[in-house]
């Protein structure tokens, strides 16, 4: 059973990343740091900072790291540590 009501795949995030590129405005999108995201999400600014997540059925508190993509550069304003690519 999947977590999400909709897992996205390969294709839906290099779809994502397309549609992302074709806005105007601003974006900020945060997901796990994982090799294949930062490839597809590549031409963006991209930052990587460790966040607290809380596994919901453990209530457990763990640290984790999330790639930040986005079209502005953040300089780390929101408050996360930030870490080396």
């Amino acid at each position: 059973m999947p977590f999400y009501k909709h897992n996205f795949g390969n294709k839906d995030f290099f779809k994502m990343a397309e549609l992302l590129g074709d806005i105007k405005g601003k974006f900020l999108i945060s997901l796990n740091d994982e090799r294949f995201i930062r490839d597809t999400f590549s031409k963006f600014n991209i930052q990587i900072v460790n966040t607290k997540s809380a596994q919901i059925t453990h209530l457990k508190i763990k640290m984790r790291k999330n790639c930040l993509s986005q079209t502005f550069n953040g300089g780390g304003k929101y408050g996360m540590e930030r870490t080396k690519n």
